[in-house]
């Protein structure tokens, strides 16, 4: 808002000028109301300094504003002119979301141009994914053999499950399906290509099971053997065993000769091709769920193997090809039919839907005489841009600012974003995107200043961040407390900020969220018999503890009960949304 205030009076733009894109419709409405009392506060202070006053209710930071600008009368009354055409403005002011600003620009390149570019906006894509979904299960999925739908059912593929997945490629305009080695054609019919998918991967399966079926037994049984001298419990080993009680390998055996008894009429049994049906695949429990090499990998991890390595490889991929491949052909096939048919539908009922409104100007998917003449409008018509929340800023969004704004010295294009709050990954938004924008920035300034925090706390903070975020690649600089708030004192003084050394052996190693979740009941019931003890003024009512589930808060409940220390479960409710 202090920009936006800056800009207006210091470099002498309209507030037309100026475009102000934030995330969602309610930061939009936020920060329009924010630089509107910036700007009233801002005239306000001019008007006392006039009269002799001194602005009471003005922030340090405009303070010094009115200090550098108000002392001269004309430039006073100058400025107060352009502040006061601004706030009659404000309301023409482009303040909004990523796909509002597409929105307009799309609307007013078709008053210019006479084309039919300003289309209704689809707010929600519900409705027509669910319909999409439902005539491709109706016409393509229910043309297969009974057996093999049931196959695809039993792989989570359903109109339900279809629908939003739609929903969310379609919500996403960075995603684009990756169409494998062997890429379905969407312009086919479904019952064609499904045939030839599953038939492939049962003939590659069953090949690499006749010569490495005994082989790959044998190396599971000496995995499982290994993983219990290390001291991993049966249980984690689990589906594995040094000496299983049956012979799991001829079992599959068994079921691969009686499986591909059946040949398809008019080919001679030499040939030995046989129509097996999805349906009995996903029924065979033994392919999914012990030779699989998800099941393996997801226990050498629970055993403390970091990066897992598959005994019999070719062996354990085809059969995960088997077991997997034909259904996750038919998503494939599934959404890219299914986003034709989206946009199809669409350009039918004239309506446009928030991805589409950026690939309507995504400058890769447009020709540069098309480039040129919105690129043209938008520099026209804004000389700055200022983004906020840029770490969840995905790589068409990108593009698209850095095409209209930032190739050139007569405009100023300014983000901000803090890495460590991007949270939109699922929608596009990528941290390789913020990264890529930095590199390419012209100057760099760090918010360092935390009004929020107090001093102890900052300080706690800044010791456990200092290391940064190591999976991330993130560095995470120290930042000053500014916060007037006192810090809560305890007998002694603020408790300092605990890190917990979790154990890194023997049967409580930290192999998955699940063991660390068993394990946290006893460390802070440790930390509060500890507590306790050292502090004689303290009673159990003096300590607070808060957990993001209830099962979490039953468990600690269970363990402080087990040490003698009586709590009580305050609300089954969420912190935040009670009356504290």
């Amino acid at each position: 808002a202090h920009l936006v205030l800056r800009l207006i009076t210091e470099r002498n733009l309209r507030i037309e000028q100026l475009l102000v894109v934030t995330f969602t419709d309610a930061a939009a409405a936020e920060l329009q109301d924010r630089i509107g009392r910036r700007l009233d506060l801002a005239l306000q202070g001019l008007t006392q300094i006039e009269n002799d006053q001194v602005p009471s209710d003005a922030d340090p930071v405009l303070r010094a504003w009115l200090e550098r600008h108000g002392a001269d009368g004309n430039r006073r009354r100058e400025i107060a002119s352009c502040l006061l055409t601004a706030l009659d403005s404000l309301e023409k002011a482009d303040i909004t979301t990523i796909h509002g600003f597409c929105h307009r620009t799309l609307r007013r390149l078709s008053l210019q141009s006479g084309a039919v570019m300003d289309p209704d906006l689809e707010t929600d894509n519900a409705d027509l994914c669910h319909e999409v979904a439902h005539d491709y299960w109706q016409q393509q999925v229910l043309s297969l053999d009974p057996e093999d739908v049931k196959g695809l059912q039993m792989a989570q593929l359903s109109p339900e499950t279809l629908s939003e997945a739609l929903r969310r490629l379609d919500g996403d305009s960075g995603v684009r399906i990756d169409p494998g080695n062997d890429p379905p054609d969407p312009n086919a019919p479904l019952k064609e290509q499904f045939e030839s998918w599953i038939e492939q991967r049962w003939l590659s399966a069953k090949k690499q099971w006749q010569e490495n079926g005994d082989e790959l037994e044998t190396a599971l049984c000496a995995a499982a053997a290994d993983w219990r001298s290390r001291g991993c419990s049966s249980n984690r080993t689990t589906p594995y065993s040094p000496k299983p009680r049956t012979q799991r390998a001829s079992a599959l055996s068994d079921w691969m000769r009686q499986a591909g008894l059946a040949t398809p009429a008019g080919r001679s049994n030499d040939t030995q091709i046989a129509r097996i049906r999805y349906g009995y695949v996903r029924k065979q429990p033994l392919l999914g769920g012990y030779f699989h090499p998800g099941t393996f990998s997801r226990v050498a991890r629970a055993c403390g193997e970091a990066q897992p390595r598959l005994p019999c490889p070719q062996t354990m991929e085809a059969i995960a090809a088997l077991w997997d491949g034909p259904s996750e052909q038919v998503w494939r096939h599934a959404l890219i039919s299914g986003a034709a048919a989206l946009k199809e539908r669409r350009n039918r009922r004239g309506v446009i839907g928030f991805s589409g409104l950026l690939d309507a100007l995504d400058p890769a998917s447009q020709s540069e005489e098309q480039q040129q003449r919105w690129i043209s409008e938008l520099r026209r018509r804004y000389r700055v841009a200022l983004i906020d929340e840029f770490q969840d800023t995905d790589p068409l969004q990108w593009r698209l600012l850095r095409t209209a704004f930032a190739t050139g010295t007569s405009h100023l294009l300014l983000m901000v974003g803090d890495p460590k709050q991007a949270i939109y990954r699922f929608r596009g938004g990528d941290l390789n995107t913020y990264r890529e924008a930095r590199q390419q920035a012209d100057r760099i300034d760090a918010l360092l200043d935390n009004y929020r925090t107090t001093p102890p706390l900052m300080l706690g903070l800044n010791q456990l961040m200092a290391t940064g975020l190591e999976l991330s690649r993130l560095e995470v600089p120290a930042l000053d407390a500014k916060s007037s708030a006192q810090p809560l004192a305890g007998p002694d003084g603020p408790e300092p900020l605990q890190v917990l050394n979790l154990p890194e052996s023997g049967e409580t190693s930290i192999a998955s969220k699940t063991v660390l979740e068993d394990l946290l009941p006893r460390l802070v019931a440790g930390v509060s018999s500890e507590l306790m003890h050292r502090h004689a003024e303290l009673s159990p009512a003096d300590l607070c503890v808060l957990v993001s589930r209830h099962r979490q808060a039953e468990a600690i409940r269970a363990q402080l009960a087990a040490i003698g220390l009586p709590s009580r479960l305050v609300s089954r409710g969420d912190v935040f949304n009670s009356a504290a």
